[in-house]
């Protein structure tokens, strides 16, 4: 009987912690005028260009521009993140397709 008590008590826990982890982020992101994903997203970026600056990351200038292009769009909410990830990568892909195929024909 202990032990599942115990068990019950963990999990319990676990989602107190998770809770009030939620909680933190939520209030942060209130007191900025963001949403939560606003807030991460910004914090991803403000940390990619301190990785920028510090040579940590090494990264090609149309990866770079593709990648804020990106985010913009996301913090702008102009669309749903799903969608412009969806959009970006099936355009990468699309312009991958095309250059690997120049003078071929396409069924």
């Amino acid at each position: 009987m202990q032990m599942n008590e115990m068990k019950i008590f963990k999990k319990i826990f676990l989602k107190y912690k998770v809770m009030v982890i939620r909680a933190k982020i939520s209030y942060m992101a209130f007191k900025k005028g963001k949403t939560i994903n606003e807030l991460i997203l910004s914090q991803i970026i403000k940390s990619y260009k301190i990785m920028m600056k510090q040579n940590i990351l090494k990264v090609n200038k149309e990866f770079n521009e593709s990648c804020f292009r990106i985010a913009d769009k996301i913090t702008n909410n102009s669309v749903a993140i799903i969608k412009v990830l969806m959009a970006e990568n099936l355009k990468s892909v699309i312009d991958d397709f095309k250059a690997k195929n120049v003078g071929k024909e396409i069924p």
